[in-house]
């Protein structure tokens, strides 16, 4: 395969971008009291429009971790597929000792965002021996295998917090992990497979190739949900689960996770095309806040998810008052990150996973 590339700032900048995402729509949600009476949330469509394009960021994650394991690979140095298997275990069990001590969003058996990035990790052997080739037939196979065990599941058409979390279900916590809590399996490992397949591509510096599957998964979800709103009730229900588009991520359907992984990859190939024509520094904001996109997640969890509640601040601020709170916050992690950036982010989530499996 040829050595890797050096870091690509671009890509921690892409992944500072989807730090400020999910601070955003986090906080957004968190902390907003919503619309007053005889509103509703369309009354605020700055705030709207914001909280749902900023929905891209935990995706961007998945794709990137994806990629970034591949570039790992890519090194060829010995053990590092051994590296990246105890860097998925310890992710998936930073997951669930987030899930004990954030008790108010999770219960002990959710399976998110690093479970699933944990998950896909902890699998690096199984898909450094696939081709291009057959990783495309599983990132197939994991679509479409996901309105299927949907329907066989029950799952309903909109997913609350407590079911996401809901162990007492029949199948428990494989259940949630499988297909119902906030980022399953299926479909959501479909990213971190394509990410793999975009940081081979990466790797080797085809970068049209990666363009061009990021439009083509673009054309293919738009087309899937043009189907469902030509057919309408004529659609077989498990094609209907496959193409149907709603606002919310859960459950996610075929249909959402091609767009996302096509907006994906043109957002890491419009990075990369940034990175070829200017040169970024290693202590830029964006870079920083993405070397530390690990530790930014438990903080905002612990003090605007856990805190704010014995706080008396959720659900308690008008819009304006979250704006100033989100781009406040976000100043802030971006200065303490910079500075932190002089000790190589030493004793955050980031440095415990590089010392523990090195």
């Amino acid at each position: 395969m040829g050595s890797a590339p050096a870091r690509l700032l671009s890509l921690d900048a892409l992944r500072g971008f989807a730090v400020f995402c999910m601070i955003e729509q986090h906080l957004g949600v968190w902390l907003w009291t919503g619309p007053q009476a005889g509103e509703t949330r369309f009354d605020y469509p700055g705030l709207v429009a914001f909280n749902a394009a900023a929905g891209i960021g935990l995706p961007i994650f998945f794709g990137l971790a994806g990629i970034g394991s591949a570039l790992m690979v890519a090194t060829r140095k010995d053990g590092v597929e051994g590296v990246l298997v105890k860097r998925g275990v310890l992710l998936m069990a930073l997951g669930y000792l987030l899930n004990v001590t954030a008790p108010d969003w999770f219960s002990w058996g959710s399976f998110f965002a690093l479970h699933l990035i944990g998950f896909g990790m902890a699998l690096t052997p199984l898909w450094a021996r696939l081709s291009n080739r057959h990783m495309a037939v599983a990132i197939t196979l994991v679509l479409a295998a996901t309105p299927l065990v949907q329907a066989w599941l029950g799952t309903p058409d909109k997913l609350h917090n407590e079911h996401m979390s809901d162990v007492a279900m029949p199948g428990g916590v494989f259940r949630l992990a499988l297909a119902e809590s906030q980022y399953p399996i299926l479909p959501w490992l479909s990213i971190y497979l394509a990410g793999v397949v975009s940081g081979r591509w990466v790797a080797l510096g085809r970068h049209r190739a990666l363009l061009w599957a990021a439009v083509s998964m673009v054309a293919i979800g738009a087309l899937g949900h043009g189907l469902f709103r030509v057919m309408g009730d004529g659609l077989h229900p498990v094609l209907a689960r496959a193409f149907v588009l709603r606002l919310g991520f859960f459950p996610g359907s075929v249909a959402m996770l091609c767009l996302l992984i096509g907006g994906g990859g043109l957002l890491v190939a419009a990075a990369l095309r940034v990175e070829a024509s200017y040169r970024l520094s290693s202590r830029h904001p964006m870079v920083t806040m993405g070397r530390t996109s690990l530790s930014v997640f438990f903080v905002h969890v612990w003090v605007f998810r856990q805190a704010t509640q014995p706080l008396g601040l959720r659900d308690a601020l008008t819009a304006n008052e979250t704006l100033v709170v989100i781009f406040g916050f976000t100043a802030l992690w971006m200065l303490v990150t910079r500075a932190w950036a002089a000790v190589g982010y030493r004793f955050g989530a980031e440095w415990l996973l590089r010392t523990v499996a090195r």
